[in-house]
């Protein structure tokens, strides 16, 4: 419509339960690009200031064992359980966290450990990849599982002889990245701050995700989902934000309120184990606009 902006947004997500690969939500959208952490995700905000997100497209943090608790699963399980539902509902949950994990190119071994003592990932895309995970003990303990996988210690990383990737062990940290060189600096970092609309999504879910455009319409989305409960959608402008501006063509939509920087719209909690997590899967299955010149 003449003299409106309209930006529509639709992220794609798919599961795959073999060797842990979950594909990463693949997002098309509109456009190129409290200071205290609330205590709920203060450990997953701060794991997340720790990635280089200044340039990052797409950044998520998973509460690892939160996501374990709402599912009855043992501490430091991973699929397959006994629980086909669970390990799909589990995948789905930290899929986005896991970023570059997926792509397939890590030693299995080296991933698996990490995601038994994983407490929290947060992971970023765009012109860096990495993932970050929080583990339980000591990270060095998985020196010997590097090795053992073929990689070798280079400058204060472990990468495989082809030099494609890189691992680098921290206190409580294992870091993930897809080129060597940026997975040190993560371990390193002790100043970084994660993105304001991060923090504002920080407690709303045991899954939240961001994912930023720098398009004047709306400049940043989000979702935060917990398995069993509904989800929520933000969507972050620079002008302020009217949840009236939300529109939706699903029916079972819910509730939308302003709250921060963000007008917000909460999806209904998941019936199947397939429908997790719903925040997230419902910008694949329907169309949601924010007119920001409704």
């Amino acid at each position: 419509m003449e003299g409106q902006e309209r930006c529509t947004l639709r992220w794609r997500s798919t599961v795959a339960l073999a060797a842990l690969a979950t594909a990463i939500a693949a997002l098309g959208g509109c456009g190129g690009g409290d200071e205290d952490e609330p205590a709920h995700h203060s450990r997953g905000i701060a794991l997340a200031a720790r990635l280089p997100s200044d340039d990052a497209l797409n950044i998520a943090v998973a509460d690892v064992a939160a996501i374990r608790r709402a599912l009855g699963m043992r501490p430091g399980s991973i699929p397959p359980t006994r629980s086909d539902d669970d390990d799909l509902v589990f995948l789905d949950e930290i899929g986005p966290a896991l970023g570059v994990v997926q792509s397939g190119e890590f030693p299995r071994p080296v991933v698996d450990a990490a995601m038994r003592r994983a407490r929290w990932i947060a992971g970023v895309a765009g012109d860096e990849g990495v993932t970050a995970f929080a583990i339980d003990g000591d990270s060095a303990d998985l020196e010997s599982t590097l090795t053992a996988a073929g990689m070798v210690e280079d400058g204060g990383e472990y990468v495989p002889e082809d030099g494609d990737f890189a691992v680098a062990l921290g206190k409580g940290l294992v870091v993930f990245a897809d080129d060597p060189g940026d997975a040190k600096p993560v371990v390193e970092k002790e100043d970084g701050k994660a993105p304001e609309e991060l923090v504002q999504l920080d407690g709303d879910g045991d899954l939240i995700t961001l994912a930023r455009f720098g398009a004047a319409c709306v400049d940043a989305v989000g979702t935060a989902d917990t398995p069993g409960k509904p989800g929520e959608i933000a969507f972050f402008t620079t002008a302020t934000p009217d949840a009236s501006n939300i529109t939706s063509d699903a029916p079972e939509a819910g509730p939308t309120r302003v709250t921060g920087d963000s007008a917000r719209i909460t999806i209904p909690k998941a019936q199947e184990p397939q429908d997790e997590p719903p925040a997230l899967l419902a910008l694949q299955s329907f169309k949601i606009d924010y007119d920001c010149g409704a």
